[in-house]
């Protein structure tokens, strides 16, 4: 690795919000580990997401007997709301469907949309916050189901 070095303004939070950089200069927020573009004008600038403010990640859950199951979980003091495309199978039967979930630190709102399937619903989503956690719930209809989705996670 080179050894020379790229250092910016840094600070923490509370800095960064009160500071308006020059147009095109960059700072960082040693509290959110995260990068921040001025324009010369706006103070606190725009706040780049990272990766992993935005993941996108691919999961799959198999059912092997009936009851409900936590599929995904994350913490609510880091994320706000969650968005999933989830496709769903049992023997030759397919659905896809999206799943959206939204809380406010102790409530979660879920909304399911697009619905698209072969026959009939496989199952039902649900969703609860215990311990500090929003966890997605589902409950299939058949036995032996997989379940897959994507997951698009942003932060609070």
């Amino acid at each position: 690795m080179s050894t020379t070095q790229l250092q910016m303004r840094r600070g923490n939070t509370a800095q960064n919000l009160a500071f308006t950089g020059a147009a095109g200069e960059i700072s960082f927020d040693t509290d959110r580990n995260t990068l921040v573009a001025h324009d010369g004008t706006t103070t606190g600038g725009f706040y780049m997401a990272r990766a992993s403010d935005v993941a996108t990640t691919l999961n799959v859950h198999r059912f092997i007997a009936l009851g409900q199951a936590t599929i995904d979980s994350f913490p609510t003091a880091t994320y706000r709301s969650a968005r999933y495309n989830v496709q769903i199978t049992s023997g030759t039967s397919y659905q896809s469907i999206g799943v959206n979930v939204l809380h406010n630190g102790s409530t979660v709102t879920k909304v399911t949309y697009n619905d698209i399937n072969t026959a009939g619903s496989l199952g039902t989503f649900d969703a609860n916050i215990i311990s500090g956690n929003l966890n997605l719930k589902f409950t299939p209809v058949n036995a032996e189901t997989t379940i897959k989705f994507v997951r698009e996670i942003l932060p609070v």
